[in-house]
C-alpha cells in the first residue's frame, strides 16, 4: 500500500462523462461549442460528430452552441451525462427549449450540480 487512498480504495478525483453529440442537418454546417467556458469544437461538421469530455464531479457544466448556418442548415443535439439522458429529454432547461438548433442565435445549457439537479428534475427530493 502507497497511501490512503489504495486502501479504501476510493478515487481522489471523482468525474462526470459527459458526451455531446452533434448531427449536422444539411452540409458543412460552422459549429462552435463550449463547454464550462473551453472551447471544445471550432468547425464545420459534416458528418454525426461525438465530443467526450470529462467534469469534476461537484463542477457545474455549462454548454454553450453557436453555429453560424445558411437556410436549411441546422445542428441536431444530444446530451448524455454519466449515462443519463438529459438532451432532448430534459429540453425545458435549455435556452432555447429546443434540441435541433436552425438559428444563428446561442443555445445554452447550464447545471450548477450535476446529481443534485438531476434528483430535483426526476422528482427523487433534495440530495446534499
Amino acid at each position: 500500500m502507497k497511501n490512503f487512498y489504495e486502501a479504501t480504495v476510493t478515487r481522489p478525483k471523482l468525474v462526470l462523462d459527459v458526451n455531446l453529440i452533434l448531427k449536422p442537418i444539411g452540409v458543412n454546417v460552422p459549429c462552435l461549442v463550449l463547454i464550462n467556458k473551453e472551447i471544445v469544437c471550432n468547425e464545420i461538421v459534416s458528418n454525426i460528430k461525438t465530443i467526450a469530455v470529462q467534469v469534476g464531479l461537484l463542477d457545474p457544466i455549462d454548454i454553450s452552441i453557436l453555429i453560424k448556418r445558411q437556410h436549411p442548415q441546422a445542428i441536431e443535439v444530444m446530451l448524455v451525462i454519466d449515462g443519463y439522458e438529459i438532451i432532448p429529454k430534459y429540453l425545458n432547461h435549455a435556452t432555447p427549449q429546443t434540441s435541433y438548433i436552425d438559428t444563428n442565435n446561442e443555445w445554452t445549457l447550464t447545471i450548477p450540480n450535476f446529481y443534485q439537479w438531476h434528483h430535483i428534475i426526476t422528482g427523487q427530493g433534495w440530495i446534499e
